[in-house]
């Protein structure tokens, strides 16, 4: 699962609004939109069960 917050918006994953995708994917193509707005993503694993994984922040450069 991939999680998109605003800057200065708190990291709270309980909210379902905050979630951009869900994917069995290894990758993720982020949205450039006009580079003005800087966003915190934050990535989750499944597992085969649902049981969603810890957090992992990560900064990435567009």
């Amino acid at each position: 699962m991939v999680y998109r917050f605003a800057e200065g918006e708190p990291i709270d994953l309980e909210y379902a609004e905050n979630i951009v995708t869900i994917t069995s994917n290894t990758f993720y193509k982020l949205p450039y939109e006009d580079g003005s707005r800087k966003y915190t993503y934050v990535v989750t694993a499944l597992d085969r069960l649902q049981n969603e994984s810890k957090k992992v922040k990560e900064k990435v450069r567009l």
